[in-house]
Parts: C-alpha cells; sequence; structure tokens
C-alpha cells in the first residue's frame, strides 16, 4: 500500500512540474510577444511621427519655393521692363545726338537772309563722311526775287553771313534754279550748311 501511495504522490508532482513549465513558457511566449508588439507600436509612432515631420518640411519648402518663383518671376518682369527702359533711354540718346537744337540757328539764320532773299523751307539732315564721322546739315531752300536784288548777289550775300557765325562750319550752294512762284518769275536755290559740334550748341 505504501509504494502505491508513493507514485501516486510522484506522478502528481510530475503533473505539476510540467504544468509549471508549460505556464511559464506561455508566459514567456505571450510576454515576448506583447514585448515584441511594444517595440514595433513605438517604432511606427515614431516612424509616423518623422513621416508628419518630413511631410511638414516638404511642405514648407514647396510654399518656400512657390514664394521664390513669385519673386523671381517679378523679377524677370521688372527685367524685361528695365529693358524696355533701358532701350527707350538709348532710342532718345540716339535722337538727341541726331537731333538739331534749332534755337539759335533760326535767329542766325534769319539774321543773315539778306534783302530780296526769302526763306521757303528749313530741313536737317545727317549725313556720314568717308571717313565715318557724323555731320549735321541744315537745308535752307529759298528763293530771290531778281526784280529787287541781283540772284548771284543775293545769294552770295546770303552764304558770306552764314559764314559769319562759328555755329555754321561749312556752307555753300547746292542747287539753283529758275521757277514760277505766283506767277512770278523767281531764282529758287537750295543752300546746305554744316553744323560745328564743336561749340556745342549744335
Amino acid at each position: 500500500m505504501k509504494k502505491i501511495e508513493l507514485n501516486i504522490i510522484r506522478e502528481r508532482y510530475e503533473k505539476y512540474v510540467r504544468k509549471r513549465i508549460y505556464l511559464k513558457l506561455i508566459s514567456f511566449y505571450i510576454l515576448g510577444l506583447f514585448f515584441i508588439l511594444f517595440i514595433i507600436g513605438i517604432n511606427f509612432l515614431f516612424t509616423r511621427r518623422q513621416i508628419q515631420k518630413i511631410t511638414g518640411e516638404i511642405r514648407d519648402i514647396k510654399e518656400k519655393m512657390m514664394k521664390e518663383k513669385n519673386v523671381i518671376e517679378k523679377i524677370k518682369r521688372q527685367n524685361v521692363e528695365s529693358k524696355k527702359l533701358l532701350q527707350k533711354i538709348m532710342d532718345y540718346q540716339a535722337e538727341e545726338k541726331n537731333r538739331i537744337n534749332w534755337a539759335t540757328k533760326l535767329i542766325e539764320i534769319g539774321n543773315s537772309v539778306p534783302y530780296g532773299v526769302w526763306i521757303d523751307k528749313l530741313t536737317g539732315e545727317i549725313k556720314y563722311t568717308k571717313k565715318n564721322k557724323k555731320e549735321k546739315i541744315i537745308i535752307i531752300c529759298g528763293y530771290v526775287l531778281p526784280q529787287i536784288i541781283n540772284e548771284r548777289k543775293g545769294i552770295d550775300k546770303f552764304i558770306k553771313n552764314l559764314e559769319k557765325f562759328s555755329t555754321f562750319k561749312k556752307t555753300f550752294l547746292a542747287s539753283v534754279k529758275k521757277e514760277k512762284k505766283d506767277d512770278i518769275n523767281v531764282i529758287y536755290f537750295e543752300i546746305k550748311t554744316v553744323i560745328n559740334e564743336k561749340n556745342g550748341k549744335s
């Protein structure tokens, strides 16, 4: 009877030990699984936070790029407008260089006209010499009444009067011909005078 009791106790003890071992293993696996899930969860939250941070930075960069793009577009427009303005200034300067200052010239031409000579038209032109030098020329078109003054003397006197002024560097008769003006015979002439640009009043 005693041997049977011992065997029963031993079997129960072995079952108890096996049960404890199984419980420990299961607990270990469950705890390990929870630990792994905890680590994955933390890693997921950290990765999500990093993604949100990077997404925010990308959004900020895009906004900055858009602002910079607008600034660049504005600079480009201003650059185009500046080029247009510069071209206008250059055109104005070129026009200013080619323009004839008529104020003093008209007075001097008017004072040079002798009695019996009339001015019909005044025009200006730019001419380039063989040495590629620019000359400003005033073309004086007019006529002489031969009934009042000899045409040759009248034209010669007009040219000599113009030559007295330092404004004009060179004056010469370009053409002369007989014409009728208001049924009156006149001598029509064309005088060209080169402006002296050195005197600063061209």
